[in-house]
């Protein structure tokens, strides 16, 4: 399988940039 990264923007107040992984 792989892992497929789904990004989902950026969180306010930290500017750390959110990411969902999926194993596929």
């Amino acid at each position: 399988g792989y892992t497929r990264i789904v990004k989902i923007g950026v969180r306010r107040g930290d500017a750390a940039e959110m990411a969902i992984l999926e194993l596929v």
